[in-house]
């Protein structure tokens, strides 16, 4: 079971950068919103929308763990969402999503300071 779900995460990983590296992703207004918050640090300004998705594309290129999580009631009913919590405690939520039948982009949901302690 472990092996399959790291097959899931690499598929993931994969797709993920194809899409955002290839310019087909939306950001959430919240991620937007709380994002510039979270990641001021790293300009030491206010980054742009491209900047978020550049750090976001960053730690999925990276060893930070991406892990499963099946949305809606009952689980997975809603899709999937890959979730990541890097090393300053700066939580990601992203998913794959369709505008039409074969017509994917990423969409990244959530860009914030966890509320969890790591």
């Amino acid at each position: 079971m472990a092996e399959e779900d790291e097959d899931h995460e690499a598929v993931a990983r994969l797709r993920l950068l194809e899409l955002l590296e290839g310019d087909d992703w939306e950001l959430s207004e919240r991620a937007e919103r709380e994002g510039k918050i979270a990641l001021h640090w790293l300009h030491d300004r206010t980054p742009t929308q491209w900047e978020l998705v550049e750090y976001v594309i960053s730690l999925i290129k990276s060893t930070v763990e991406m892990r499963c999580s099946p949305q809606g009631d009952p689980p997975g009913s809603t899709g999937i969402a890959w979730q990541m919590t890097e090393e300053r405690n700066i939580f990601i939520k992203l998913r794959i999503c369709e505008r039409r039948i074969g017509e994917e982009f990423a969409y990244i949901q959530s860009i914030h300071e966890s509320v969890h302690t790591k």
